[in-house]
């Protein structure tokens, strides 16, 4: 409690007589706050989808402040909260904190990487629990990269960064095996489990023209949309052009192997032979026959 008198404005206040030490610190300039990290500018429905789980709200909204500018953003003020949006959205990244009510960090990171549907989301754990063991734990559970509080926003930026890059690289490189038929077939060589599946299924089913969105959706236990999401997340595509580009690669595997343009039409699924050569030109700039006669350097 300190004692109030009004007093009038003719009225000399005490002057305060600090030490030479404490006037030092009075007149110390302010400290120099980074510059944020330079990020390509992207449009807004491009931008990487962001999910912040976070109980305490000032963080929350500190987190969600910063980083509006390069991601899209998405909140949740516990682990339960943020497992059921993240099964909802499938973001790209997934920021969370660790002791949380209803369900912790760990066991956010466990859900998400144990879930086919959602095991591609990278995971950055946040927390003041800074210990080697508690690191060790979040990575056993399979975290993707872990900062501990206090931390400092550019560093933070900058592994955000890294784990956008390195999924548009994994995205990449999908996308050149169905694209360039000199390499691999996508089947032997993609790391991804969900891809994976989907190319055996597809393997095995391909000549199967009534392949469809719906079809693959039943199989993977997945609905229409959580499928777009997902593999619009790992080769940016929707699942009817996987598939169709899926049905093209093949077809090339095919006519490397001597395979008539006809026969290759019939076994990868397309009706008629005449379809199947105007959409094999537009994907590989050749028809089928001039693919088979000029070989792969030529393509």
């Amino acid at each position: 409690m300190l004692p109030i008198q009004p007093i009038s404005i003719d009225t000399e206040a005490p002057k305060i007589i600090l030490s030479a030490r404490e006037q030092a610190a009075v007149e110390r300039p302010p400290v120099a706050v980074p510059e944020k990290i330079s990020e390509p500018s992207v449009l807004e429905a491009d931008a990487p989808l962001l999910l912040i789980v976070e109980d305490n709200t000032e963080l929350r909204e500190f987190l969600a402040s910063e980083l509006s500018a390069t991601y899209r953003i998405l909140r949740a003020t516990d682990g339960l909260a943020g497992w059921q949006i993240t099964q909802i959205e499938l973001p790209d990244i997934v920021i969370t904190d660790v002791m949380m009510p209803r369900m912790d960090g760990y066991e956010l990171t466990r859900l998400i990487k144990n879930n086919p549907d959602t095991d591609h989301i990278a995971v950055v754990m946040l927390t003041a629990k800074a210990s080697h063991q508690s690191r060790i734990e979040g990575l056993r559970e399979g975290a993707d990269d872990y900062l501990a509080k206090p931390f400092h926003l550019d560093e933070l930026h900058l592994r955000l960064r890294n784990l956008i890059l390195h999924q548009q690289r994994l995205r990449d490189q999908y996308r050149q095996q169905l694209a360039q038929p000199e390499l691999p077939s996508p089947i032997n060589v993609v790391e991804d489990a969900f891809l994976h599946r989907v190319y055996n299924l597809l393997e095995t089913n391909l000549s199967d023209s009534s392949l469809d969105v719906n079809w693959l959706a039943d199989q993977v236990a997945m609905s229409r949309k959580t499928l777009y999401r997902k593999t619009h997340s790992l080769v940016q595509l929707a699942p009817n052009e996987l598939i169709r580009q899926y049905r093209l690669r093949k077809a090339a595997d095919l006519l490397q192997a001597g395979h008539s343009a006809s026969e290759t039409a019939h076994l990868v699924g397309f009706k008629t032979p005449s379809y199947f050569t105007t959409v094999f030109k537009e994907f590989y700039h050749k028809t089928p026959s001039e693919f088979a006669a000029g070989g792969l350097n030529k393509v």
